[in-house]
């Protein structure tokens, strides 16, 4: 008999992207907001704090109208920048989605540690303990379990593999390259690209989403 060879899966098992905090189970919402989001962005920073703290919280206070989803998108003139994103594929894959999202604030808070300026004389191994240090400061997280899916898996044959957490990584690298997302943040409504600011304050958000969650909320048909 002879043998077939199964090629590696070329696609993710899973949806791309990390929902916050979205209930399980939860009714359809109306609105689907995504946003691409790069952590060493300050821009990208900025809309994070504002659609969590603010935007989110205010749609979702009595019923859930507006699902939040935050996809990565490695900018790579910030050479630190895809360590970053592998430390956030590295949570993730480890403690799942609630954590996660603690990382994800964590991690742009924390920006400014992990500037040009800052790791420009750094090794990838030195951002990678730092990155993992980071991590280790979220209750239950293990520095050294996130670590070790961050080391490069160099073996006698395989030399230019990456870590355990590139594989996902690329995958979120292929989706916004097909999709011909390049700023950072950019946003999708309903998996529309649409035009928003990571500068506007909540009541610029309320002016420009009411319309739509008003619209959704009085009964449009969706088959």
């Amino acid at each position: 008999m002879t043998s077939i060879a199964i090629p590696k899966p070329n696609r993710p098992c899973a949806a791309l992207g990390h929902y916050w905090n979205w209930p399980n189970p939860a009714p359809e919402p109306l609105l689907t907001l995504e946003v691409f989001i790069d952590y060493c962005c300050p821009f990208s920073a900025r809309i994070f704090h504002r659609l969590t703290t603010e935007v989110i919280p205010f749609y979702n206070k009595e019923q859930p109208k507006i699902k939040l989803i935050f996809q990565q998108i490695p900018q790579p003139w910030h050479p630190q920048s895809p360590t970053m994103h592998e430390s956030v594929c590295a949570v993730r894959h480890l403690y799942g989605i609630n954590t996660t999202n603690q990382y994800q604030t964590l991690l742009c808070a924390s920006r400014e540690h992990f500037t040009d300026a800052i790791c420009q004389n750094e090794s990838r191994n030195a951002i990678s303990a730092r990155l993992s240090q980071l991590a280790g400061t979220i209750e239950g997280v293990d520095a050294a379990a996130v670590l070790d899916r961050m080391v490069v898996r160099v073996t006698e044959t395989q030399k230019n593999s990456g870590s355990d957490s590139i594989r996902v990584l690329k995958f979120y690298v292929k989706q916004h390259r097909q999709l011909g997302i390049h700023v950072s943040p950019t946003c999708r409504i309903n998996n529309m690209i649409v035009d928003t600011s990571s500068g506007w304050t909540l009541e610029e958000w309320q002016t420009y989403l009411d319309p739509m969650v008003q619209l959704a909320s009085g009964g449009y048909k969706r088959n």
